[in-house]
């Protein structure tokens, strides 16, 4: 028996079928007559025969009772194995022993229980026990795609079919080991060399990458597979070489020209939006229509953050958040808590997921409370902003290892100093025990009982009141001010545009969880944001800082890698 798709909707069937599971078109063969060239009406008859039989199918399972069964599997959501999970009690009391879940594929879903992931069924039996590793709890272990699924342990990458047998031994010392698609599977040696090898482990062809630009964690979510039998792999910055199942070097294309491609092999059933009226868990689904096929509760849908997903075995994967008492808020509003619990479960096409109405009441009232917090820290924050004129003027210290520092604060301007090198220039909070700055990254401890900034436990020494006032400070130095004027230009300016920057991070990030992204407005948002970062390399040039160029030069990466994903529908 083979594999091959479906005409009409290229689905992979088994070679000897008569009608693809998945859309009811009937399967044209060698060895078929319907196939037979001089019978092209005939064929397109038969053809709409099966659709209608296909069809008639449903109406009869809908008559007996079996409707939204029949309807999942065959048009929605069936998974190769014909197979739709039931969220029945037995299985919801399954699935609560494991830490986490990953998306069903084939009749299986990764679980995490210790530390270890292993493998339930679509009854929620555990059918491969919890024994394996995954170096990012970020990520789920391997999903099975052609009833074989990538395993790591020790360190050792392989593949294990559905009954936990090595099919190609757990003993690859490689980086990464990506899933089968067309019977072929990426494998990345290191950042910078990948081999694909087939379904017996044998390597088919090697060749050179470059993935390392992306950064460590960027390996396991760009999931390298082949599409319509081409397969792209990232060589520099924007460019892609392309190769055949053969390993033929067919070209190099860019990003978006790879996006491209992609999205047009690729159908987009159903995408993740939010609800503005709701303040608590907001992620919903929609489908191409816009209808709401999944109510939007839930804190996270599907194993990545965002984008276009698919239901598999008739469920996905959702998250549900209980926050914890210590909370704080990040930069674009989230509310971060160290103790904060992730519960896992799953929801099907009709919106009923496995989770208690008490624990969702309580993770709820979690965030309520959490909210509740976060706006009492900024009302304290903004009284204590209002009596922090002793901070005013110019402090001078040492570090640790005897480092000169220097705080100038003016107004609501903060520039620090070491060793007569500016460090930072811009904008302050202060919340009574601390003065923070750029963008919440860094701080600078205060003793507010004896009104005295502090240093490596130290305390610091206010030279005069106001930054101005002292002729004979360092900063005022006649003969090195219009350097020290040029830098601080420089070093503010650089500081606006990180404000800016993050200003319109967050109204990208608001875009995307309300699920209604302007396309002018995304574009307005990419460009300025890459001219921001290519002002900032500019400027960090200029003052001679080659660490400062290259962190500049590394976050743009980022940047452009971040929209690339948001195109690829991440």
């Amino acid at each position: 028996m083979a594999l091959i798709k479906c005409n009409e909707c290229g689905h992979e069937v088994s070679d000897k079928a008569s009608m693809c599971p998945n859309c009811g078109c009937p399967i044209q063969t060698e060895g078929n007559p319907s196939v037979n060239e001089t019978n092209v009406e005939s064929q397109h008859e038969k053809k709409g025969n099966g659709k209608k039989w296909a069809l008639l199918a449903v109406l009869l399972c809908i008559i007996c009772g079996g409707g939204y069964y029949a309807y999942t599997k065959l048009f929605k959501g069936g998974s190769d194995k014909e197979s739709i999970v039931e969220l029945t009690p037995e299985f919801i009391n399954a699935i609560q022993k494991y830490d986490k879940l990953g998306s069903f594929s084939e009749g299986y879903a990764a679980v995490l229980k210790d530390g270890k992931w292993g493998y339930i069924n679509i009854k929620g039996e555990e059918v491969i026990s919890c024994q394996y590793s995954n170096p990012y709890e970020e990520y789920t272990s391997g999903a099975f795609h052609e009833e074989l699924a990538a395993v790591q342990k020790d360190g050792k990458w392989g593949y294990i079919n559905t009954k936990g047998e090595e099919v190609i031994p757990i003993n690859l010392d490689v980086q990464y080991a990506n899933c089968f698609s067309d019977g072929l599977a990426v494998i990345i040696n290191d950042y910078n060399n990948f081999s694909v090898i087939d379904t017996k482990g044998n390597v088919v062809f090697k060749g050179k990458c470059n993935i390392e630009q992306f950064g460590e964690e960027m390996v396991y979510e760009m999931q390298q597979n082949y599409v319509q039998g081409k397969l792209y792999m990232p060589v520099e910055s924007n460019k892609y070489a392309v190769y055949d199942k053969q390993g033929k070097k067919l070209g190099e294309e860019s990003e978006e020209q790879k996006d491209d491609f992609i999205k047009q092999n690729s159908k987009v059933l159903y995408t993740i939006y939010s609800d503005e009226r709701e303040e608590n868990i907001s992620l919903g689904l929609i489908d191409v229509d816009g209808k709401v096929i999944v109510p939007a509760t839930y804190d996270r849908i599907g194993d990545k953050v965002g984008g276009n997903v698919d239901f598999s075995n008739g469920v996905l994967v959702v998250m549900i958040e209980e926050i914890g008492e210590d909370v704080m808020e990040g930069q674009a509003g989230e509310i971060y808590s160290p103790d904060t619990k992730y519960h896992y479960g799953y929801v099907d096409l009709k919106g009923k997921d496995t989770f208690s109405d008490e624990l969702k009441q309580k993770c709820k009232k979690s965030r309520e409370q959490a909210m509740q917090k976060i706006k009492q820290q900024e009302e304290e924050m903004f009284t204590d902003s209002d009596n922090n004129d002793w901070l005013q003027g110019r402090w001078i210290g040492t570090t640790a290892s005897g480092n000169s520092v220097e705080v100038i604060i003016e107004g609501g301007n903060f520039t620090e100093k070491i060793d007569g090198h500016i460090t930072y220039s811009g904008s302050y909070d202060f919340n009574g025990d601390m003065l923070i700055y750029d963008n919440a990254n860094a701080f600078w401890p205060v003793d507010k009982d004896n009104k005295v900034l502090t240093h490596d436990g130290r305390p610091m020494r206010k030279e005069s009141a106001g930054a101005s006032t002292n002729p004979s400070s360092s900063y005022n130095d006649n003969a090195g001010n219009s350097n020290q004027n040029e830098e601080m230009r420089i070093m503010s300016r650089l500081h606006e545009l990180g404000k800016k920057g993050q200003s319109l991070v967050s109204e990208l990030s608001a875009m995307r969880q309300r699920g209604q992204m302007d396309p002018a407005r995304y574009l307005y948002i990419k460009q300025t944001l890459i001219q921001y970062k290519d002002e900032q390399i500019r400027l960090s040039r200029e003052l001679g800082d080659e660490q400062m160029t290259r962190e500049y030069m590394q976050q743009k990466d980022g940047v452009l890698q971040s929209f690339r994903m948001i195109e690829n529908g991440y």
